[in-house]
């Protein structure tokens, strides 16, 4: 019987020291924390400057900051695995409230890296449009065409985002570029290298100038990109984990 519960009490007491968080398993985590701060912060900072790079229409300006959110996630899995969030109730508590958020962080991220590429790439080739020339008109309506075919195909690349508000943007520009191109298609079939004031051609040429004018342009709504980057911010969950972890060290 002694020796039963002398064996009771030895694992009572390995139970306790195998549960108990010290104050060094503290600091470990609030080192890990805080190096995750860090790295938020770099992530941040690299799509920054991705999105205001000049080869922006390119989604390998986004590569480095991809690569970055990954190791983010390596990361915040180590800090999982820690003592300190395994064993201490209040301190599992913010990292849970962080793991949710960071799953949103890094969706909404990703996201981010899919659609502004396509909208800068689409953006670049909306704007290359020709020269007005007013000497071979039958060119410029040409290559005005072609122009507008190029910026309603990237707008319907565009149209494929996970963005909501990007992808019905670019939806909305394709339709809108096509119509014009239509038109366009129609202005270049006129004899207008030969075309006189007043003529049967000159009429149509103004006709379809003012069906052209007549199609709205489409606007960006931001709005659901805005809320979404609010929804993802970081800073507070980790800044409540950080501020739990140094409580527990004073």
């Amino acid at each position: 019987g002694a020796v039963a519960a002398v064996v009771v009490i030895a694992l009572a007491a390995v139970f306790f020291l195998t549960n108990r968080v010290s104050r060094s398993d503290y600091e470990e985590a609030l080192v890990q924390t805080q190096a995750l701060e860090s790295s938020y912060t770099a992530i941040n900072e690299e799509f920054s400057s991705a999105a205001s790079a000049t080869d922006n229409d390119s989604s390998s300006a986004y590569d480095e900051g991809k690569k970055k959110l990954k190791t983010f996630k390596q990361d915040s899995d180590k800090l999982a695995a820690m003592k300190a969030v395994k064993k201490d109730k209040d301190v599992k508590e913010k990292y849970e409230t962080f793991e949710r958020d960071r799953a949103k962080y890094e969706r909404y991220m990703n996201d981010l890296a899919q659609t502004m590429p396509a909208l800068m790439k689409m953006t670049h080739t909306c704007t290359k449009l020709p020269k007005f020339d007013s000497a071979d008109m039958s060119s410029y309506y040409r290559d005005l065409s072609k122009a507008l075919e190029s910026c309603a195909a990237d707008a319907g690349d565009l149209a494929k985002v996970p963005i909501k508000s990007y992808a019905e943007y670019g939806a909305d520009m394709q339709e809108s570029v096509s119509k014009k191109k239509d038109i366009v298609d129609q202005m270049a079939d006129l004899n207008l290298n030969d075309i006189e004031y007043g003529s049967a051609d000159y009429e149509k040429l103004q006709d379809l100038h003012t069906k052209v004018s007549d199609i709205d342009s489409p606007t960006l709504d931001q709005s659901d990109l805005q809320k979404a980057a609010k929804e993802a911010d970081l800073s507070g969950s980790l800044k409540d984990l950080e501020t739990t972890l140094s409580e527990k060290i004073k």
